[in-house]
């Protein structure tokens, strides 16, 4: 008969520490390779809400930017008769908004673009003059990207959480228009004073000191509603306000 200690399989003599460092070193690898990895997987994934060419209408409206635009839940309250796309990317800066919003086939196109970015680049330390160039730049591409399509940039948003930041937010609001001088697709749209009772940011339009609540966003919609009216073809915005959803 054949005796069963035979057939017992090799003990293993790697030494504990030995596993343990080629374990770490797997997973720093992996870990490495991801960090640089993210990036691009990132930059590459479209914007959110994203579009076909059957989803094309002349009555839409892309909401693009940062975390204001992607947390405006609203959008269709706020702008009756539109087709709202809201793209926004939480907590994004300017560049990584550019790598993704510049990928977006340019065969689709909507009726409007809103463009909200660059309080996340101020409130990391950028002056309010060179993300004012960042966001010029950007949008100055996307206008030859889309060039039949009108792009409203929205002023910087004061809230009671970045106010210190508040100056760079002025210095940005201020050196804005003179970097789209003679780009008329262009429209800058000061929405900011709303927001603000006494001088200061109201702090029961705000969830967080910095977002904004529905009450917010309703009053921040005035001014990029005027905006659009004066900016836009009559007939355009006649026929998208008065458009009938369906039930």
């Amino acid at each position: 008969m054949l005796d069963m200690n035979s057939r017992r399989t090799p003990h293993d003599t790697t030494p504990p520490l030995l596993k343990f460092l080629i374990g770490l070193g797997v997973f720093v690898a992996v870990l490495t390779g991801w960090t640089y990895l993210r990036p691009w997987v990132i930059n590459h994934i479209p914007l959110p809400d994203s579009v076909a060419a059957s989803d094309a209408s002349r009555c839409g409206l892309w909401f693009i930017g940062s975390s204001s635009i992607e947390k405006w839940r609203t959008l269709d309250r706020d702008f009756p008769g539109w087709q709202t796309h809201r793209r926004g990317i939480d907590g994004a800066l300017i560049g990584q908004i550019a790598a993704r919003a510049l990928r977006t086939d340019s065969a689709v196109a909507p009726a409007a673009l809103i463009f909200y970015a660059g309080e996340n680049d101020i409130a990391s330390g950028a002056s309010g003059i060179d993300t004012a160039r960042k966001v010029a730049q950007l949008v100055d591409a996307m206008s030859r990207k889309w060039p039949s399509v009108p792009i409203f940039v929205i002023s910087m948003k004061p809230s009671p959480g970045r106010w210190p930041q508040r100056g760079e937010q002025l210095r940005y609001d201020a050196a804005f228009p003179q970097f789209i001088r003679g780009n008329q697709k262009i429209t800058f749209i000061t929405a900011g004073k709303v927001l603000l009772r006494h001088g200061l940011p109201d702090n029961s339009l705000y969830v967080d000191n910095i977002h904004l609540n529905a009450a917010g966003y309703a009053l921040w919609s005035i001014n990029i509603r005027q905006a659009i009216d004066r900016s836009m073809a009559s007939s355009v915005v006649a026929s998208c306000r008065n458009r009938v959803h369906p039930s």
